[in-house]
């Protein structure tokens, strides 16, 4: 969660309380109050929109998962170059040939980790200790509800008689490709390599390293 405390504090703009500084006539604890009733309007005006380029803006089907956050938190958690958080490999099919679209679980688990973070915030103050991470509040019926409003969000542009652009596939695209492209991994693996001339047609002694020219 370190993660998504740390993109979320930096890219919607919360503040923390020690980092206030007094502006002329206020007293240092009217500044921190003022900085903690902005912090619950902030988690206020996110609880539906966070996901959105510019969540505190009109919602917009397009501009869904489209937060700087939700990248933030997958090159961190995901696509470290290096140690526990590399996980690259796990972005790829069976045959190790690297997925080209974001799954929708794991879309699913960073709108969670932001959802906690964001309500870390409610007080005014950020508190960690009161909203954990843990299977039993963001799990079960939470990460349920989460998919399920992926779901919608895939379905409405899947019909392309509808939208001529699948914007949600595009979406879930870039953002691996960008969090790939943190750690220069190759977004599809190379081709194997084409023999020019077939030596099928020939014995397999005529064809062995021992076939004389």
């Amino acid at each position: 969660m370190s993660a998504a405390d740390a993109a979320v504090r930096k890219t919607y703009g919360f503040k923390e309380i020690d980092e206030v500084t007094p502006e002329d006539g206020q007293t240092q604890e009217e500044a921190e109050e003022a900085v903690k009733i902005a912090n619950r309007e902030l988690v206020t005006q996110l609880e539906d929109n966070y996901t959105q380029r510019e969540p505190t803006g009109e919602a917009d089907a397009a501009a869904i998962c489209t937060h700087p956050s939700m990248l933030s938190i997958l090159k961190t958690t995901c696509f470290a170059k290096r140690g526990k958080n590399s996980r690259a490999h796990y972005f790829e099919d069976k045959d190790g040939i690297p997925l080209e679209i974001l799954p929708l679980p794991t879309l699913a688990l960073i709108m969670d980790a932001i959802a906690c973070a964001i309500s870390r915030w409610e007080t005014g103050e950020h508190d960690v200790e009161s909203k954990k991470f843990s299977a039993d509040a963001y799990g079960g019926d939470h990460h349920v509800e989460t998919m399920a409003w992926l779901k919608l969000w895939v379905a409405e542009f899947a019909d392309p008689e509808v939208n001529a652009v699948n914007v949600a596939e595009n979406v879930r695209r870039d953002l691996l490709r960008n969090a790939r492209g943190s750690v220069k991994a190759p977004a599809k693996a190379p081709p194997a390599k084409k023999q020019r001339l077939s030596t099928a047609v020939f014995s397999r002694a005529a064809a062995g390293p021992s076939a004389q020219v």
